[in-house]
C-alpha cells in the first residue's frame, strides 16, 4: 500500500516555533522553527518512508469562511517577527526535500488537506494528516 503524508503548513511551523526553545544563528537570526520543521522532515521521510509528501498552506486572499464571519481568526495574535524571518527557510527547506506546496486561492490548508485525503485516501493508498486542527 502506498503512504502520502500531507502536512498542516503553518500550524506545524507555528508549532516547532512554540514547541523548539529560542535558537539563533551567530549573527543573531533565530532558527527554532527551520530546526523543528528540519527534524520533523527528517523523522517522517527516515522513519516512515512515505511514497510522497505534501505541504498544504493558505492561499492569498479572502475565504469562504473569512467572508461569511467577520470574526473569524478576529483572535489571532500577528505572526512573531521571529517567526516571520525563518518563513523563506522553511520553504526553501520544503523546495530542498522536493516537497510540493499545495496552495489554492480562497481556501485554507485544511480545505486543502481534505481533498487530498478525499481524492487519494484508498484501500491502495494511506493518506495521513499532519495537524493539530
Amino acid at each position: 500500500m502506498k503512504r502520502l503524508f500531507v502536512l498542516d503548513a503553518f500550524n506545524l511551523i507555528y508549532r516547532n516555533f512554540f514547541a523548539v526553545p529560542m535558537m539563533h544563528t551567530k549573527s543573531g537570526m533565530p532558527v527554532n522553527a527551520i530546526y523543528g520543521m528540519t527534524k520533523l522532515l527528517l523523522s517522517i521521510l527516515q522513519d516512515d518512508s512515505p511514497d510522497g509528501v505534501v505541504v498544504a498552506y493558505d492561499g492569498p486572499g479572502p475565504t469562504v469562511r473569512s467572508t461569511t464571519y467577520d470574526a473569524y481568526k478576529g483572535t489571532r495574535d500577528k505572526m512573531p517577527d521571529e517567526l516571520r524571518v525563518q518563513l523563506p527557510f522553511i520553504e526553501e527547506l520544503f523546495a530542498s526535500l522536493r516537497i510540493p506546496i499545495l496552495m489554492l486561492e480562497g481556501h485554507e490548508a485544511d480545505d486543502i488537506m481534505a481533498s487530498i485525503a478525499y481524492q487519494f485516501g484508498s484501500s491502495e493508498c494511506e493518506v495521513s494528516v499532519l495537524s493539530s486542527d
